[in-house]
């Protein structure tokens, strides 16, 4: 662009919603219409053009299940974005370009909802994400801290409201993925951990991990009690006071 040459060219079409972009790592990151996907507008040098991708397409529930309302951005000790959405909830992504790391969760509260958030740098040299959570027709200021160990919503220092844990795989491929298959056991590594809970998917049958001494570390192999299916996943839940760190899971496929 100069005084005698004004140029507009289109690199793509993707529309933005009415919520401000923000910049993430080396890229900017923003809302389509209708605030259920989240893109990602970057210039990578290999293309020498601007692109924008879907950061949501492997986990597209996350703001299916509910527009966002809100978010923002982490930065240390781990790249992550922070949307809150319009049911309450908020969906957190591991986000690291460089490692090809994109890993979303959902944190929902057990009780009140999340309606805005911010990321402070915090005193530990990591930023800390706080919350403006309403409950009932009150509002409370409530922070996450990294490294800040398990924790319980409204703790009071001796009793509180559990908080349950789920980590849910996506389905699991062996051979053609059309084929029906099950899992015939899980083997998790724990890393100083409290036993979760396994809930084989569908069907909903569950297997309660036993025998093992509190906090466990190490490879730990369980039977996983499912049925022949096309897809095929699993479930870890955990609402104890301890912490659960799950470092891998892989599973036997017949």
């Amino acid at each position: 662009m100069n005084a005698t040459n004004l140029q507009a060219v289109i690199n793509s079409r993707n529309g933005s919603a009415d919520m401000q972009a923000t910049a993430a790592g080396d890229g900017l990151v923003f809302f389509k219409s209708g605030k259920r996907a989240i893109q990602e507008y970057a210039y990578p040098q290999e293309n020498q053009t601007f692109v924008s991708n879907d950061l949501a397409m492997l986990a597209p529930q996350m703001l299916q299940e509910s527009p966002a309302a809100d978010y923002d951005f982490v930065s240390a000790p781990w790249n992550k974005i922070v949307v809150v959405r319009k049911d309450g909830a908020a969906a957190l992504l591991l986000y690291d370009k460089s490692a090809g790391v994109m890993a979303w969760s959902r944190i929902r509260l057990g009780s009140g909802e999340i309606r805005s958030c911010a990321t402070v740098m915090g005193g530990s040299g990591y930023d800390d994400i706080y919350f403006a959570v309403q409950d009932g027709g009150s509002y409370y200021l409530e922070r996450l801290e990294e490294d800040a160990g398990p924790w319980r919503d409204g703790w009071t220092g001796s009793s509180g409201r559990p908080v349950e844990a789920k980590i849910t795989s996506m389905p699991v491929i062996a051979g053609d993925p059309f084929q029906k298959k099950r899992i015939t056991s899980l083997a998790i590594r724990f890393l100083g951990s409290s036993l979760p809970l396994l809930t084989a998917l569908p069907g909903g049958q569950r297997q309660i991990i036993t025998g093992l001494s509190e906090p466990y570390s190490g490879i730990y192999k369980v039977p996983f009690p499912s049925g022949y299916d096309r897809d095929v996943f699993f479930e870890l839940s955990h609402d104890k006071d301890g912490p659960c760190v799950i470092l891998s899971v892989n599973a036997e496929v017949q």
